[in-house]
């Protein structure tokens, strides 16, 4: 087998909001499921971004509208790093698991690896850390 290309890897970087003074939290509380954002609220998730997030690992990114085909990529991306506990990324781990929600319209979409990594690393609203591989 071929070794795999080493590529950079994304992740939210969640002191790019303190820097900003923008509120993930408001961004998580909006993207919860209804039981999440009924019983979690963003005061909650202020005070803890690593918590908020820890909770879409275990349940919000399970519901079925979770990953919506009506997204956009940077969103879709964001809820994927989300679904994954914001553990880093490769372009390609990302593309991988935007594949369901790609073929999920009649409109395909540009998921390639050049594509995404363009899209994270240009970004503006998320907060994406590209880290470069070591070595």
């Amino acid at each position: 087998a071929e070794p795999a290309q080493i590529a950079p890897r994304f992740s939210i970087d969640i002191g790019w909001y303190v820097a900003r003074g923008r509120s993930l939290a408001t961004l998580l509380a909006r993207r919860m499921c209804p039981k999440h954002q009924r019983q979690w609220g963003q005061r909650e998730a202020e005070g803890s971004p690593d918590k908020a997030i820890a909770v879409f690992k275990s349940c919000c990114s399970k519901e079925e509208d979770f990953l919506d085909h009506t997204l956009s990529l940077g969103e879709a991306a964001f809820r994927v790093l989300l679904a994954e506990g914001n553990r880093p990324l490769a372009a390609e781990e990302i593309s991988r698991r935007l594949g369901r929600w790609n073929t999920a319209t009649e409109r395909s979409r540009d998921t390639s690896i050049t594509t995404i990594t363009r899209v994270l690393s240009h970004d503006q609203f998320y907060g994406f850390r590209r880290e470069e591989p070591k070595g």
